[in-house]
């Protein structure tokens, strides 16, 4: 099983976005898949 609470945490502590920029389930769901891929992109750098 995978905690998601840490990345959520993270996004909103440590990067700022503490509420979405855009309005409306859909878009939403799309502003969160893109943080999440930003979020995996970033672990593999490290």
């Amino acid at each position: 099983a995978t905690d998601v609470e840490p990345v959520f945490g993270n996004l909103k502590f440590n990067k700022g976005r503490g509420r979405f920029m855009l309005r409306g389930k859909e878009k939403v769901a799309i502003e969160t898949g893109l943080l999440v891929i930003a979020h995996n992109l970033a672990k593999m750098v490290r």
